[in-house]
């Protein structure tokens, strides 16, 4: 099933850069790091772009498949506008007479899906009552692509209206790492950007369980030891001791998951 496993994907490569930023903070016996800062920083500003990356081959994904044909995980079939043969027409289409299609333009995707979905469902209303959030991570993701002044500057803006004062010369780094005034339980603010795209579940469930952000700092630590408390890891164990992320209920484009139901 297509959909289900774009969100299999997803979730690997989502649990890929977790862990690269845990392995990159860790620390010996007497509490000195394994890597100097200039590693942690880097590892840490790598991995929250692969994430981003991740973010937009998902979307990619269920786009040029919904257009082609494929259900929800519950089997509704969401109302076509255009009935492209295959996810690679169908990414042609999205392209159109352009070189690419931004699927990091959140403002674009939601043109396009309202254009070729009755209502822009299943991704409707759902993505554009994040949008806000989503052009945050966009301003995040700039800046890990690139340094100028353009990207400093709107970081610099990001940052003040996240921490409320001015952070001249914040780096991308030192933003992600610090807490986030706005968490409910005390995340950082790559913690808090990450969880807009990844949440907690169990793998013994046919359903998505969606956990809030104080039940979060509730779960048990990773069985491979716990991890730096700015960088724990949202996942929730199930039976067989796996942990997993999933999508959030407001990223998932149908109201809980892909199931269909509106």
């Amino acid at each position: 099933m297509p959909i289900a496993q774009a969100l299999a994907t997803f979730r690997v490569k989502s649990s890929q850069c977790d862990s690269l930023i845990s392995n990159a903070h860790k620390a010996d016996a007497a509490g000195t790091p394994l890597f100097p800062q200039i590693d942690r920083e880097q590892i840490t500003v790598a991995a929250f772009l692969n994430l981003f990356v991740a973010w937009e081959e998902f979307v990619e994904s269920v786009i040029s498949h919904f257009l082609a044909g494929a259900a929800t995980l519950s089997g509704k079939q969401p109302i076509r506008y255009a009935v492209p043969s295959t996810p690679e027409d169908a990414k042609k289409m999205m392209i159109g007479a352009n070189r690419y299609f931004d699927y990091a333009n959140h403002e674009l995707v939601l043109r396009m899906v309202r254009l070729y979905f009755e209502n822009g469902y299943p991704f409707e209303p759902n993505l554009s009552s994040i949008l806000s959030d989503l052009a945050d991570l966009r301003t995040l993701r700039n800046s890990s692509a690139h340094i100028s002044s353009t990207t400093q500057v709107a970081l610099e803006a990001l940052a003040q209206r996240i921490f409320g004062t001015p952070k001249p010369g914040i780096t991308l780094y030192a933003m992600l790492t610090a807490v986030d005034p706005r968490s409910m339980g005390g995340n950082t603010v790559l913690a808090e950007a990450r969880d807009k795209l990844l949440i907690n579940c169990t793998t013994d469930r046919p359903r998505i369980t969606f956990l809030s952000s104080s039940a979060i700092q509730d779960l048990p630590a990773v069985q491979t030891g716990q991890r730096d408390r700015q960088f724990r890891p949202t996942f929730r164990r199930s039976r067989n001791r796996h942990y997993w992320p999933l999508i959030p209920r407001e990223l998932s484009f149908d109201n809980a998951d892909f199931s269909g139901r509106r």
